[in-house]
């Protein structure tokens, strides 16, 4: 479990069931100011730094990357309330090896896959149909794997939700698009404030014919954090430049995350309740994330919805080497067709019924 808790660390990657939090970061000069006073009681407000006149002139690296970050920031923060029904099945898969030395032969930990058919209304919410799923451990005795298979028994296990009013487009962490970075978790290359750590660059640019004769033309943004660290990106991404919303994203954390340092700058304390014994068993304990990827495709013309999200790394616990991978994949059966989903009961009635 503490290899599982050091993955879910890195992935920063919450379960889309839950709400975060919608209070706005606090700006403050630096990081190091919620760092020092971790019994403040702001400290799980977020914070992020003040954006200054050299932050704004050194952000850009050339004209159109600004005009591509604002409209990413306007796209990511909007709705198109044209869009009204989607039916859609969504799969997902979770996996993890294990080797004693990180050249040494990866063997499956666990795996647990997922599938489940989603239907989502605008002003009803969404409705999931567990089709099935399965979970593995084939490394584990008898009752350790009926342990295991308890443990990832849970709901927010199941198929993702595709898509939902206000969710984050580049999956970077958390369910909700916040209009601020937080440089508390992984800082979003596309949200305000974000030019206090991020440098942006132009890139590539390609043009799609669609069979009614119209054309969609998408440009690359690229995103340098200003410094090394754990939870800044680096990486691109495409956008449709009439809309300003995400097509293709491929990205990484800068560095790999030292997980016992990360707990200690958010308590000081965090390594006391370990026993002295045990410390030497569990250090040093890291992950690294080394690719997330989100693509999109395009509907009925205008809407683009996810097909696929990505993400792989590895977490290292004193000399054992944890590969992981996390993947998504959705297909529409209809967007904007007629539909027959009930209403959704209050929390409570329904233990199968769930809205983001």
């Amino acid at each position: 479990m503490i290899i599982l808790a050091g993955i879910a660390l890195a992935l920063g990657l919450q379960a889309q069931s839950g709400v975060p939090s919608r209070r706005a970061p606090i700006v403050r000069d630096s990081i190091s100011d919620s760092a020092s006073t971790p019994n403040n009681r702001d400290r799980h407000r977020g914070v992020r730094r003040a954006v200054t006149a050299e932050d704004q002139r050194t952000a850009y690296l050339d004209a159109e990357s600004r005009d591509l970050v604002g409209r990413a920031r306007a796209a990511r923060m909007s709705m198109d309330s044209a869009l009204f029904y989607y039916d859609a099945m969504a799969r997902s898969r979770v996996s993890a090896g294990m080797s004693l030395l990180k050249i040494g032969r990866d063997r499956l930990l666990f795996r647990h896959e997922s599938a489940a058919r989603v239907q989502w209304k605008l002003g009803v919410g969404a409705w999931m149909e567990v089709k099935g799923k399965r979970t593995t451990v084939p490394g584990l005795p008898g009752e350790a794997q009926d342990e295991m298979r308890q443990e990832m028994n849970d709901p927010d296990l199941n198929a993702s939700v595709p898509y939902y009013p206000g969710y984050e487009p580049l999956w970077t962490g958390g369910n909700l698009a916040r209009a601020q970075v937080n440089d508390q978790e992984i800082v979003n290359p596309l949200a305000d404030g974000a030019e206090a750590y991020y440098t942006f660059e132009s890139g590539d640019s390609a043009t799609f014919t669609l069979p009614d004769k119209s054309q969609i033309r998408l440009r690359e943004i690229r995103f340098r954090p200003r410094a090394p660290k754990w939870n800044l990106v680096v990486g691109s991404a495409w956008l449709d430049m009439r809309s300003g919303q995400l097509v293709r994203a491929a990205y990484r954390l800068s560095v790999p995350m030292n997980i016992w340092e990360v707990a200690t700058q958010e308590d000081p304390k965090a390594m006391e309740s370990v026993p002295t014994w045990v410390k030497p068993m569990i250090t040093p304990m890291k992950a690294e994330v080394s690719a997330i990827a989100v693509e999109y495709g395009l509907y009925q013309g205008r809407f683009w919805l996810p097909r696929v999200r990505l993400a792989e790394g590895s977490a290292q616990v004193s000399f054992m080497h944890v590969p992981f991978k996390m993947e998504e994949s959705f297909t529409y059966a209809s967007v904007n067709a007629k539909d027959s989903l009930p209403p959704i009961p209050p929390p409570g009635r329904n233990a199968c019924s769930r809205t983001p």
